[in-house]
C-alpha cells in the first residue's frame, strides 16, 4: 500500500492501485501489509474498508 497517498487522504487512488495489482495477479493469494506505526487509530481501520 501506498504510504503517502494513504495518508493524504487520497483512498481512490490506493484502492485503484490495489484491485489494479489484484486484477493482473488474480489465483494467487494477496496480503497488504499495514504499517501501523505513523498512522492514528482511525486511519488504521481504514484500509480494511478499501477492500
Amino acid at each position: 500500500m501506498e504510504h503517502w497517498s494513504f495518508k493524504s487522504g487520497n483512498y481512490d487512488f490506493v484502492e485503484s492501485e490495489l484491485k489494479t495489482i489484484i486484477s493482473y495477479t488474480q489465483g494467487v493469494v494477496h496480503k497488504v501489509i499495514v504499517e501501523t506505526a505513523y498512522l492514528t487509530e482511525e486511519e488504521k481501520k481504514q484500509p480494511y474498508r478499501l477492500l
